[in-house]
């Protein structure tokens, strides 16, 4: 058996195959075909999705044009109007703003349960109606871990379908569907890129029967990815598992850091062995990746921390995540929470990082 790809034509990377028609040379061919027209993916997104798929352990994956597209597409394929959904109260804003307008205004109810509610505590929202229990392990701002089993063990009892958000592991450090969850979810813009230059997301199915059953509906609402996208993100996933035991590298080290300072009332990380639900991260992840958040003691003000923010030089104003680059975000305080800052540690040089930190900091003194 050669040792080359056949299908690449010899070279290592696979091909960009840019279409929206596919042709047929006859009406038999037509009728076998399992792509009609180029809505559902090229050979280029297929290639994606496979790798994506092997990732996860799934027996098919979607690739969707954005994170939010796959967590958009995928409730509204099975929800409908009376339904109920049960979603994590921590779970990503965009996701919580889709159960709060489009969803509502089809008729679908959702509750929202604590991160760290117990199997008893989201029994007692479980209805006749309840279709969906939405996870999001650890959440992307203040870092909750949610008891994945007890929770599957509960819908599985109730003939309810588990969907997490599975982007802060990148697929890598949580099997998810593993678990018995029946749909994981990723934003490949985030760890998957890797380059902040691209959108995209994937919805990955445990089983294919239940793929099969919602594809259709899936495929109806017209999202597409682009196949120079879902080029760029294969490249990504091929180097992921490097890129994240670096990031974890100079995350942990800037954590440690910055764990010593006056001002600062905790780091919200989960490898560290001060965060609250360390035993319940290492229960269920084998690795952490560059996202974590800081929370000064309380006096010190909104201004201080404004300005500590403005004061960084290596770490970007931005909002995203998982790229080469470190970036940093301010969050207000809310009724629930104090302010936060959260950190999307990248590949720099950490002692830099760490200088800027430092320097950053002093101007809370």
């Amino acid at each position: 058996m050669s040792k080359t790809n056949n299908f690449y034509l010899g070279a290592v990377n696979p091909p960009i195959y840019q279409a929206s028609t596919l042709v047929f040379d006859n009406i038999a061919e037509l009728s076998k075909a399992k792509k009609l027209y180029a809505r559902s993916g090229t050979a280029t997104n297929d290639i994606l999705a496979a790798s994506v798929a092997k990732l996860e352990n799934a027996a098919k994956t979607i690739i969707t044009s954005s994170g939010l597209a796959a967590i958009s597409s995928i409730l509204l394929a099975i929800l409908k109007q009376n339904d109920h959904m049960l979603m994590v109260e921590a779970a990503y804003e965009p996701t919580r703003e889709l159960t709060t307008g489009i969803l509502k205004n089809f008729g679908v109810n959702t509750d929202y349960y604590p991160a760290n509610a117990g199997k008893k505590e989201i029994e007692k929202l479980i209805k006749a109606e309840t279709k969906i229990i939405f996870l999001e392990s650890p959440s992307s701002l203040t870092f909750e871990i949610q008891d994945l089993a007890q929770i599957v063990k509960l819908a599985q009892q109730n003939n309810i379908i588990t969907i997490i958000d599975n982007t802060w592991s990148a697929g890598s450090y949580l099997k998810a569907l593993d678990l018995g969850i029946d749909i994981s979810i990723q934003s490949l813009s985030k760890y998957i890129s890797g380059h902040s230059d691209l959108l995209l997301g994937a919805i990955s199915f445990k089983e294919l029967k239940l793929y099969q059953k919602i594809w259709p509906s899936l495929y109806q609402l017209g999202d597409h990815a682009s196949p120079q996208d879902c080029y760029l993100a294969f490249r990504g996933v091929q180097t992921l598992k490097v890129r994240l035991k670096q990031h974890e590298e100079n995350a942990l080290k800037i954590a440690k850091n910055l764990a010593k300072n006056k001002n600062i009332k905790a780091i919200l990380y989960p490898p560290l062995k001060s965060f609250k639900q360390h035993k319940l991260f290492k229960q269920y992840f084998t690795g952490a990746n560059g996202l974590m958040s800081i929370v000064f003691k309380d006096e010190v003000n909104d201004e201080q921390i404004k300005q500590f923010v403005d004061k960084l030089t290596c770490f970007q104003l931005g909002f995203s995540w998982g790229g080469y680059d470190s970036l940093v975000m301010y969050y207000k305080a809310t009724k629930d929470r104090a302010t936060i800052v959260r950190l999307s540690i990248g590949l720099e040089d950490v002692e830099l990082l760490i200088a800027d930190l430092n320097q950053a900091l002093k101007h809370l003194c």
